[in-house]
């Protein structure tokens, strides 16, 4: 039994299962931790904001805060 073209999509489309739901948000800050590490993997702790540039998608983010944890050694 063949059905018409109309019935077939009109199938297709039930058959597919629904994509959820999604959301857009703005984001203001984000944390990104990491650690800084001298030639012999030595951490280095004395660094400050204007010592790093972060880049997202080829552009320029502007680092609105930076914590130092001190290092236990």
């Amino acid at each position: 039994m063949r059905l018409p073209p109309l019935t077939l999509a009109s199938a297709l489309l039930f058959a597919q299962e629904p994509s959820p739901p999604s959301i857009k948000v703005d984001i203001d800050v984000v944390n990104i931790l990491f650690n800084v590490r001298d030639k012999k993997s030595g951490l280095i702790g004395n660094l400050e904001k204007d010592a790093f540039t972060v880049f997202e998608d080829g552009k320029q983010q502007e680092i609105k805060y930076l914590t130092a944890r001190p290092t236990s050694r």
